[in-house]
């Protein structure tokens, strides 16, 4: 990846000053070298499909970025997570939740992930009328992914339908722009949405993950881990966020 900094040519040794390996940007060129190396940095242009899993590479699940952001920066190592839909998603969540249970209705999916999934990881192919019908019992300290590629309105209704049974502490609803109707169920029992818009890898439009929460304590936000992006500018000096005391 192409690294492009700001530099003051006149603070240059001389033998730098003449190099071809220094191309002057302008203003567009330096906006498109900024776009450039955070699609990059975020595996914007990698495939997410077999093959991919299959050759060893990994890149972020395709969850919007906010989201992905945001979850890093809370700690959920003593938490579990229940994810309906495996992929790139289950590898990355397994390295910060403390188990992720996975139910996949794509058996070829299914078996990549379970080749390369961590000792955390439990990975079951369940079909899709299985999935909608199957009795997935959940703590109220587990979280819970819905993510999988089918009814997900119809799986959200027939979880909340049911009797004297814990529901998650907090559900994650992918795709939250394309299903009101779900999210309007879990709104209707008392969840609190967050929605999170933007981009995800390898994806050309905007789309929107969403997290509900009915108590917001279990997002356990850690200050002292505040997590800052690869292309954030830090500024340890900054005279506005000073006191006069």
């Amino acid at each position: 990846m192409s690294l492009y900094l700001k530099v003051n040519p006149n603070q240059l040794p001389d033998q730098l000053k003449n190099s071809s390996a220094l191309l002057e940007l302008n203003p567009f060129s330096q906006r498109m070298a900024f776009i450039s190396n955070e699609l990059v940095a975020r595996g914007f242009f990698t495939e997410n499909n077999l093959s991919q899993l299959s050759s060893g590479q990994t890149q972020l699940p395709l969850l919007t970025w906010p989201f992905l952001d945001f979850i890093l920066a809370n700690e959920v190592s003593l938490v579990n997570l229940v994810e309906l839909g495996s992929g790139n998603s289950t590898l990355w969540f397994a390295k910060i939740f403390k188990n992720v249970i996975s139910y996949e209705t794509n058996e070829d999916w299914c078996k990549q992930i379970k080749d390369k999934a961590p000792s955390n990881c439990n990975i079951n192919f369940i079909g899709e009328a299985d999935l909608l019908k199957h009795e997935i019992d959940f703590t109220e300290e587990d979280w819970l992914l819905i993510d999988f590629a089918g009814r997900r309105t119809q799986f959200i209704y027939n979880m909340l339908k049911r009797k004297n049974k814990p529901l998650p502490a907090v559900i994650i609803l992918d795709n939250s722009d394309w299903y009101r109707k779900g999210a309007e169920l879990l709104s209707s029992e008392g969840y609190f949405e967050i929605p999170f818009f933007g981009f995800k890898s390898g994806q050309m439009h905007l789309s929107c993950t969403s997290m509900f929460v009915k108590d917001i304590t279990k997002l356990k936000k850690l200050s002292q881990n505040f997590r800052v992006p690869k292309q954030c500018l830090l500024n340890s000096s900054n005279a506005w966020d000073l006191l006069d005391i």
